[in-house]
């Protein structure tokens, strides 16, 4: 897991037309496969332009565009994205690591603050402190012993960000397969002990969350993961006084890429998606 500085819900997702597609609305946050980053018709990068790249549990990698190509003379990186058909693209040479991943490109700017990589799973003792922190203002039924709890720390040097789940399961009867029938969830993201933005949602066995997907089979181990959507990253412009999650959403059909502002409501600030016939 990554603190780098550069000084100077799961989501329910249904089926999306190709004529619904929304483009980043950052000019600097571009949504990439393998080597191949798309660029719409308001984004610019030129040959030799610096780059931080990032996948999910990834360490994030610096890179330079190498070259940007009509998606004429890219036929590789327009059938990657053929149901965008983007104008453009710019060509990075990345590690072997990020090969084949999902991934965001940043430019790399004066005060920019990436938080990223493999994330850690904090102790009972830190999780339940934090849990009756977030839990204050809940209805009392979030603070008995019913509820699950996980959470996740982002970044080892400077701002530690937390991914908190809370879950009030409904059980099937003993000795079914799978344990939880259905459970209620409240995630929450901390910078410190402070609660930036939370969001809840149910998740249900054998209910699915995407429709190209297996509907998931929870348990007390696997209840707040989900198979498809994934945190990639945290970034800040202004010092770490705002910050921005990125995610992905990958299935069978189509690809994510989110982007969302941790203050109330979780407001989408960039979102795109990929429909990936087979």
């Amino acid at each position: 897991m990554t603190t780098r500085m550069l000084i100077a819900a799961p989501l329910v997702f249904a089926a999306v037309s190709v004529a619904a597609q929304t483009v980043p609305a950052d000019p600097t946050l571009f949504p990439g496969l393998d080597e191949c980053f798309a660029l719409s018709g308001s984004q610019q990068l030129r040959a030799g332009d610096q780059l931080i790249v990032l996948a999910a549990d990834r360490e994030p990698e610096d890179a330079s565009v190498d070259v940007v190509r009509s998606g004429a003379e890219s036929p590789d990186c327009a059938r990657r994205f053929q149901h965008l058909k983007p104008e453009r693209f710019a060509r990075v040479t990345v590690s072997d690591d990020l090969r084949h991943e999902v991934l965001f490109a940043l430019q790399d700017r004066p005060g920019l603050k990436v938080v990223g990589g493999t994330p850690a799973h904090l102790s009972v003792k830190e999780t339940e402190r934090l849990a009756r922190l977030a839990s204050a203002s809940l209805p009392a039924v979030w603070r008995s012993k019913n509820v699950l709890r996980q959470a996740l720390a982002f970044g080892d040097e400077g701002p530690r960000i937390i991914e908190l789940y809370l879950g009030l399961p409904e059980m099937n009867r003993r000795g079914a397969s799978p344990p939880i029938k259905s459970i209620q969830i409240r995630r929450f993201f901390l910078i410190g002990d402070q609660v930036r933005a939370s969001e809840e949602y149910e998740r249900a066995s054998g209910r699915e969350e995407r429709v190209d997907t297996e509907a998931p089979q929870l348990t007390v181990d696997n209840w707040w993961n989900s198979d498809t959507a994934r945190t990639v990253a945290f970034i800040s412009e202004d010092q770490g006084g705002l910050w921005t999650r990125l995610s992905t959403n990958v299935g069978f059909e189509g690809i994510w890429w989110i982007a969302e502002s941790l203050r109330p409501g979780l407001a989408h600030t960039s979102e795109l998606f990929l429909y990936t016939s087979h």
